[in-house]
């Protein structure tokens, strides 16, 4: 089978979306089938190494980073012989161009985000363009949701049909663990931390709507055995200069590192004893499922889908309050019991993420749809 993702943004660009679409070709790839990505040069660095198999279109403009490509739509009519064509959320023009000019029977969309706003520019921006969005997702065959709060919410917000909506989770690669190859005295050494702390670890994008500045401001609320690793990536300079500015008054020990490479940010995960996202604005994050997948217990805003996937693996914010999360924090730290228990409980519910898994339940999707 021939299968082309479009997607706005891509490898080497770093983030959930980039990692769904560059796990799935590699897994579709592994069954037999033909995948290429289409995508846009958005934010790559000139030198940077681009991914094979994979066709980058020059962005014209990209307001409130919504990146717009004429040469996309000029692929687009070069690339009409594919057997199903599978695009990415409908909040962006890529996708809007797409499901325009392709078939309505080749085409299946993931939706990533639900309701991706954190601001009011965003909120306007969505109410102005939600009958466009809505057209999109008419025009799909299939549509995949992350999770089931997902699917109700698009289906209620849109009028879509539910059976036309099918849920399948994000994943995670296979042999995950393996890849830390560091014991805890080395890592600890090389990265300058305490060996004997109390880890508690976000790994993830720095932008605004993550809110990491909220888990910076309550570090020194929190017992001095304590110790907040934040690994992330994105290039939102002045939120990074936001955060510097942030951590240099803390007294409290807080260690920002930036582009982490995957090895040693598996042995993070591996050595740290709590994991915190507060995103705003979440599908299914990757980092809460590789969190999951090294028996971490996970604290998050229940934005989303995400309440759906932590439930039993740890504690969901209904709000975000720097009170709050500290003594959520701390519901941790001063029970052990209750970590061990949330550790055991995400071990156990990860081998349904796993990529190999997911990918046949999207390949069944595609024989549908093709009809074969």
């Amino acid at each position: 089978m021939r299968i082309l993702q479009v997607v706005h943004r891509y490898r080497p660009r770093i983030g959930g979306m980039e990692n769904y679409v560059y796990n799935l070709q590699a897994c579709l790839r592994e069954l037999g089938h033909r995948v290429d990505v289409l995508t846009t040069d958005y934010k790559i660095p000139r030198l940077a190494r681009k991914e094979p198999n994979a066709f980058y279109s020059r962005t014209m403009m990209a307001p409130m980073d919504n990146p717009f490509s004429l040469d996309l739509v000029t692929q687009l009519h070069a690339r009409a012989d594919y057997d199903v064509y599978h695009l990415h959320s409908a909040w962006f023009l890529t996708t809007w161009v797409a499901s325009r000019m392709l078939p309505k029977s080749k085409i299946v969309l993931t939706s990533h985000v639900t309701k991706p706003w954190q601001t009011q520019s965003r909120r306007l921006a969505y109410n102005i363009t939600k009958p466009i969005i809505t057209r999109v997702f008419r025009k799909c065959k299939v549509i995949i949701c992350l999770t089931e709060k997902d699917k109700q919410a698009i289906s209620n917000e849109f009028k879509i049909p539910r059976a036309k909506i099918r849920v399948i989770p994000n994943g995670i690669p296979m042999g995950l663990t393996r890849l830390c190859t560091r014991d805890k005295e080395e890592l600890c050494k090389q990265l300058g931390l305490i060996p004997e702390s109390f880890k508690l670890l976000y790994v993830g994008r720095l932008h605004r709507e993550k809110n990491v500045d909220l888990l910076i401001s309550v570090a020194d609320m929190l017992p001095s055995n304590i110790e907040l690793i934040i690994a992330g990536s994105g290039e939102s300079v002045d939120y990074i200069k936001t955060l510097r500015k942030l951590v240099a008054k803390i007294h409290h020990p807080v260690h920002l590192f930036l582009d982490m490479p995957f090895d040693i940010l598996t042995c993070l995960y591996k050595y740290s004893d709590l994991f915190v996202t507060l995103g705003e604005v979440e599908g299914l994050p990757t980092t809460i499922l590789e969190a999951m997948a090294f028996g971490l217990p996970i604290i998050s805003y229940g934005i989303g889908g995400v309440s759906e996937i932590v439930a039993k693996g740890g504690l969901v914010l209904d709000r975000l309050d720097g009170k709050l999360l500290r003594d959520t924090i701390l519901s941790f730290y001063n029970n052990e019991s209750f970590s061990k228990k949330t550790r055991e409980q995400n071990l156990s519910k990860i081998r349904r993420f796993q990529w190999p898994t997911i990918t046949k339940q999207i390949e069944q999707i595609y024989y549908e749809v093709t009809g074969r």
